[in-house]
């Protein structure tokens, strides 16, 4: 996931024991990518005012906690016997730790009065489901992709890569004309480098080697993970990333993003969070270059031709102690009853849309049409099951710590490219011997 994945992250707190959405009070806690009043205050007028609208009696109080320190003081006030009515993860992975505490309320029967197996993305649902209870909610979904300026291969008249060979040819023949292959930096959020790991396992492993690993029928050492990593230590080494790691670990983001429009790079793989930054630096009066985007092309015979690692970044669930839980889960039934309001979000404050299933005519018009086809071609790779996984959202917190912790090592040498793979399995057998591996969703990859 990315520093801003928790674009719209909300927990609503009891305030009262009122069940049921009338006449109860509830705090709302939030972050939002931009830190400033004005975006906490639309934040409101989408997540907070249509649910009063709809529930009068109610009374909300939305406050800002910030989204890197919410996870500790939630943990802290679960503990504590306290804590908030819906409780909110950056992702399955961080949220299967509070399933294994019995922190988590059984929605299963929410989920089928309400229909949202019809309505929800069902690669998103599979993965809110632990022992066979529906527990957490996806509320923002992502995939890894490939960001490239437009202008600039249109006017060198580049193609973009689409397998191995195409993307060597295609990085001689940009770095031959001046141009970095890929814009990139860790700086402004180190973990990124955990995006990079999980393009490659998908890219060149591929999705079908990956859930094998993932339910214990493969091995993290085996043969396509470790080319899967050296293939990426090899491409860092060669300089296509940022031009070198050194220049990886200290370009921020808004260098990066400069970069890339400038036509200094000509690439950049990342997520989906990234749609709503570009514009800030493309097609303005400063600089007329064009962005697009594409799906990740497979780099070995054992991956598809075109991937969609598929992550939610966002989990919502309802606290098994809370005294409001009647309220908790009306609000959550609101969360996923209004689709005006989700896509009038989209369109106004570029709010990632809740992974459920539309239409093309759903989308308003003010919305980006890069952006509407992005979230089309996911809902189309969901349903024919062709999707790969991230690591925020199908590793086990030990692996997924391990992958944040060691990547940067590999990369500059420190951890052999064997050692991170050995370190890796390690990790994943722990995750599996405490019962905390996210559920994984099936892939026809």
């Amino acid at each position: 996931m990315s520093a801003l994945a928790v674009t719209a992250s909300f927990a609503l707190v009891a305030c009262g024991d009122a069940g049921g959405a009338d006449g109860a009070k509830v705090t709302v806690w939030f972050d939002t990518q931009v830190a400033n009043a004005e975006a906490w205050d639309q934040w409101k007028v989408f997540n907070v005012d249509p649910f009063i609208e709809d529930n009068p009696d109610a009374q909300v109080e939305a406050v800002r906690v910030a989204a890197d320190t919410q996870d500790q003081k939630q943990r802290v006030a679960l503990a504590a016997g306290t804590g908030p009515d819906i409780i909110t993860t950056a992702g399955p992975s961080s949220a299967v730790g509070y399933a294994a505490a019995g922190y988590l309320a059984d929605l299963t029967e929410v989920a089928e009065r309400n229909d949202w197996s019809e309505n929800i993305l069902p690669w998103a649902l599979d993965a809110g489901v632990v022992d066979g209870k529906l527990v957490m909610l996806p509320a923002e979904y992502e995939t890894l992709i490939v960001y490239y300026n437009k202008s600039l291969f249109d006017e060198h008249g580049w193609q973009l890569p689409t397998d191995r060979a195409s993307l060597e040819a295609f990085a001689k023949t940009a770095e031959a004309a001046g141009v970095i292959p890929f814009a990139a930096g860790n700086a402004s959020w180190p973990a990124a480098t955990e995006w990079y790991v999980s393009a490659y396992l998908n890219q060149v492993a591929g999705p079908a080697a990956l859930y094998d690993a993932l339910v214990g029928d493969a091995a993290f050492t085996d043969a396509p993970f470790r080319e899967s990593i050296q293939m990426m230590k090899d491409d860092f080494d060669a300089g296509w990333y940022a031009g070198g790691v050194r220049q990886y670990f200290t370009t921020e983001d808004p260098q990066k993003y400069a970069a890339l429009a400038d036509g200094q790079a000509a690439m950049m793989l990342s997520g989906s969070w990234e749609l709503y930054a570009l514009g800030d630096y493309f097609e303005t009066d400063e600089n007329p270059h064009e962005w697009d985007w594409a799906p990740l092309p497979g780099l070995s015979d054992a991956a598809p031709e075109q991937i969609f690692p598929l992550g939610v970044g966002l989990t919502l669930s309802a606290n098994a102690a809370s005294k409001n839980l009647d309220t908790a889960i009306s609000y959550l039934e609101w969360k996923f009853s209004n689709p005006e309001v989700m896509w009038e979000a989209t369109e106004t404050i570029g709010q990632a849309p809740l992974p459920v299933k539309f239409e093309e005519s759903d989308i308003p018009a003010g919305v980006d049409p890069r952006i509407g086809r992005h979230y089309l071609e996911i809902s189309q790779s969901s349903d024919d099951g062709a999707v790969g996984y991230v690591s925020w959202t199908s590793f086990g917190p030990e692996l997924g710590g391990y992958v944040v912790d060691n990547a940067d090592k590999m990369l500059t040498g420190d951890l052999t490219v064997e050692a991170f793979c050995e370190g890796m399995q390690a990790a994943h057998a722990s995750d599996t011997e405490a019962g905390l591996v996210p559920p994984v969703f099936s892939s026809d990859s």
